[in-house]
């Protein structure tokens, strides 16, 4: 027996010639979206961090420069920002009240807005989880 190789785009010419434009039609949007829409790949979260609460300051940032990345305390509250520019990729700077690219001189608040371009989007941020005292900053 012959094996066929098909892609997607033949089975879906075969589904269109074999129900014709009328019946196609009639079917759910969700059922033509299998065949018209690219294969997702599962995402798996990487884990890149893992500090003690205890360690993070209570009103501030803590700088991981190797990873570029930044684990932001305020309070009870705590985010992970990426310390990639907006604006052209440059490594950022922290100082005690905000984030500065020192190629451009963007200016980005520990909330990750920008205060000051040329950039003009917020950074990225991570994915936080908290567990037994420490947290856990996931990509």
């Amino acid at each position: 027996m012959e094996k066929l190789n098909r892609s997607r785009r033949d089975a879906l010419k075969l589904l269109l010639k074999s129900l014709g434009a009328f019946t196609l039609a009639a079917l759910p949007v969700g059922f033509l979206t299998l065949f018209l829409s690219p294969a997702r790949k599962k995402r798996h979260r990487k884990h890149l961090l893992e500090v003690r609460k205890s360690d993070l300051p209570v009103r501030g940032a803590w700088v991981f420069r190797e990873k570029r990345l930044a684990v932001v305390r305020q309070e009870d509250h705590i985010h992970a920002l990426s310390l990639v520019c907006t604006h052209l990729g440059c490594t950022l700077t922290a100082t005690p009240r905000e984030f500065i690219c020192p190629c451009h001189g963007s200016r980005f608040d520990f909330e990750g807005r920008p205060s000051q371009g040329p950039a003009t989007e917020a950074l990225n941020r991570y994915e936080v989880e908290r567990a037994d005292g420490s947290v856990v900053v996931r990509s």
